[in-house]
């Protein structure tokens, strides 16, 4: 009985330190997981800002250089002239029922025309953004 007594402390002992060894393992490998999410998380954060600057400079870029071509454009002039001219007409009271007429058969036109006109207009004057909202806007449209 004396040796079952001496080996029972340094069993438990042994046991307990066995048992603290496997927790304080899951522990660490619980950590790595948690130190991986987080390093992977991190890196998709700054993929999405590296697109985000990329996208930017390139919408940029291509504004300024339709700002370039539209400089040497005769299509800003066109519609400014096709825009303006039914503006002018309309306060001519003889010609206020055919502006009327005109809008209404706009009206009517398939959307895709509509937003091919709409599209061409921003395009010209370099509104690209414009552009994107009015075609968007198409899309959500029923």
């Amino acid at each position: 009985m004396g040796f079952l007594t001496a080996l029972i402390p340094g069993f438990i002992k042994d046991a307990l330190g066995m048992v603290g060894d496997h927790f304080e393992h899951k522990r660490k490998i619980k950590r790595a997981e948690v130190e991986n999410e987080i390093a992977i998380g991190q890196a998709k954060v700054k993929h999405t800002i590296k697109v985000a600057e990329k996208t930017q400079t390139a919408e940029i870029d291509w504004d300024i250089q339709a700002l370039k071509n539209a400089q040497k454009s005769w299509t800003g002039q066109f519609w400014t002239v096709v825009l303006a001219l039914p503006l002018i007409l309309m306060f001519i009271p003889a010609m206020a029922p055919v502006m009327t007429e005109g809008f209404a058969a706009i009206d009517t036109a398939p959307d895709y025309y509509k937003a091919a006109v709409g599209v061409a207009i921003a395009a010209a004057f370099g509104f690209r953004k414009l552009a994107n909202e009015f075609i968007d806007r198409k899309k959500r449209k029923p």
